[in-house]
């Protein structure tokens, strides 16, 4: 009988770098010979791409990692090799532990997946008015129609998070293309409202949500939202790095000037995550009950 497992690997690529997970399936008496012949092809293709400047894997079979590495740099100018608690920028895959937060408080009935947007966004005066049919569940599953590219673009790249100015942008720039309502339609928007709705109804930022509610529990200590934590910590963070488009040096991986700070991390996007941890949180998605005990089972069921 073959046996399932689930693979994540994070590429040092970008700034955004992105966390990919994926699943194969794996003979029993086979793992060794995986585990090697997998830790080869890994190397041969960072030979066949010298510019690439690290990658981590991690490999959950059952409910154990069975492969965890870090290889090349972390920071290619400072010679800081990467490792496996190394922190690597997880990008969109935030929106899952933003997700997971939104289950649990609304199995607390603090926030409610069904209840309108509308009514977690008190003091919000909008200029196009947010008929009550869309809900916190719409947000949280791209299909509330909304639109506003200016607070998307503003949380995630400018750094200009002053409350005032950000609630202005929501209340001035949120739009409804009814003809989209209930049809899919991938934006950061939703999880950025929904971070917004945190800090209207509830008072509390999305960062100290998932460290409470997800990261802690779940045992993830090289897990953040907060970049200067990360440093207060003295954590290894990766460098960012793009590929050029500049006609001197086009198409090699060069150093990016944007760097990731406490504000451009997002509710959609904004967590720095170890290649350690990443395996911990696939094997609490794998199988729940064996994570909870490994955390100490904390006494909450998550959804």
């Amino acid at each position: 009988m073959k046996k399932a497992i689930a693979i994540s690997l994070v590429a040092l690529l970008l700034n955004s770098a992105g966390v990919f997970v994926f699943a194969q399936t794996l003979r029993p008496a086979g793992e060794k010979d995986f585990t090697a012949a997998y830790d080869a092809q890994i190397r041969k293709t960072i030979a066949t791409f010298p510019d690439l400047p690290g990658i981590a894997i991690v490999v959950v079979k059952d409910d154990r990692p069975i492969f965890v590495r870090a290889y090349g740099m972390a920071d290619k100018e400072a010679g800081i090799k990467a490792d496996n608690d190394t922190l690597f920028y997880t990008g969109s895959s935030t929106k899952s532990f933003t997700a997971l937060a939104a289950a649990m408080l609304d199995q607390e009935g603090k926030i409610k997946l069904s209840d309108p947007v509308t009514k977690y966004t008190p003091g919000i005066r909008f200029k196009n008015e947010i008929p009550d049919k869309i809900t916190i569940r719409d947000l949280l599953t791209h299909t509330s129609g909304l639109r506003n590219e200016a607070l998307v673009n503003r949380l995630a790249f400018t750094g200009q998070i002053d409350q005032r100015e950000i609630d202005h942008v929501f209340a001035e720039g949120t739009t409804l293309n009814d003809a989209n309502f209930g049809k899919y339609n991938y934006t950061n928007l939703g999880y950025n409202i929904y971070g917004l709705a945190l800090h209207y109804h509830l008072n509390k930022k999305w960062q100290d949500l998932l460290q409470e509610r997800v990261f802690a529990p779940a045992g993830l200590k090289h897990t953040t939202a907060y970049v200067s934590k990360a440093r207060a910590k003295k954590f290894k963070i990766v460098a960012p790095y793009v590929i050029s488009t500049d006609a001197a040096d086009a198409g090699k991986m060069v150093r990016s000037q944007l760097e990731k700070t406490d504000e451009i991390m997002q509710s959609a996007g904004g967590i720095f995550m170890s290649i350690s941890d990443l395996g911990r949180w696939l094997n609490l998605n794998m199988n729940r009950r064996q994570a909870r005990r490994q955390t100490g089972g904390a006494g909450r069921s998550y959804p």
